[in-house]
């Protein structure tokens, strides 16, 4: 199990529509690796981490950014 987190507006560019991922015809295919494309080329697109490693980096998130950061906000994000 993991979680999927993806930017509300990685870059200025549109983001495209995501594809029926179940489609298997031709247009479908063409559509998916075009997505797969514009996530793996557009940095703060798309971030995937399985449930182990979540905590850690909430902890890394906390010791950095812990001057922005209220203790309600780090205590809420475990």
């Amino acid at each position: 199990m993991g979680f999927d987190l993806r930017g509300l507006k990685p870059n200025d560019e549109p983001v495209p529509d995501e594809p029926n991922w179940l489609d298997g015809n031709k247009w479908a295919i063409e559509q998916k690796e075009a997505w797969m494309s514009w996530q793996e080329n557009t940095p703060g697109a798309y971030f995937r981490n399985n449930v182990w490693y979540w905590r850690p980096l909430w902890n890394f998130v906390c010791k950095v950014c812990n001057d922005i950061m209220t203790d309600d906000d780090m205590e809420n994000g475990m």
